[in-house]
């Protein structure tokens, strides 16, 4: 299926979490998938942008998600931290808005230089 060829070791898990409503636009969108296979484990980085993406606020899930659509630097960022640490993945879930941390550095690698 196209979940192992993204690297997912359970495919049929991660088709039951791409199956949840708030993650509607994840599984559309062909970018986001790559950048979860071309995590060290896309199923971790899967489970925790899940528990993120659960813990926002409604409004606040659709920034992510778009965010992590158009800025590419970012996506990278949290999603290969995702792939490769448990422990950040459970302290995003407690602390949801902390990924925006991760704006500032997208800023400063996109414009060096440019004060915010």
């Amino acid at each position: 299926t196209r979940l192992l060829r993204h690297g997912f070791t359970d495919p049929s898990a991660a088709e039951q979490l791409l199956d949840l409503d708030a993650l509607a636009s994840v599984r559309s969108d062909p970018v986001l998938l790559e950048a979860l296979g071309a995590t060290a484990d896309p199923d971790l980085a899967l489970r925790g942008l899940v528990r993120i993406v659960e813990a926002e606020e409604e409004g606040e899930r659709q920034v992510l998600l778009d965010t992590l659509v158009t800025a590419k630097p970012l996506r990278d960022r949290l999603l290969g931290v995702l792939g490769a640490s448990e422990a950040l993945g459970d302290h995003l879930a407690r602390h949801p808005r902390d990924w925006q941390a991760l704006v500032t550095y997208e800023a400063v690698d996109l414009h060096p230089g440019v004060a915010e």
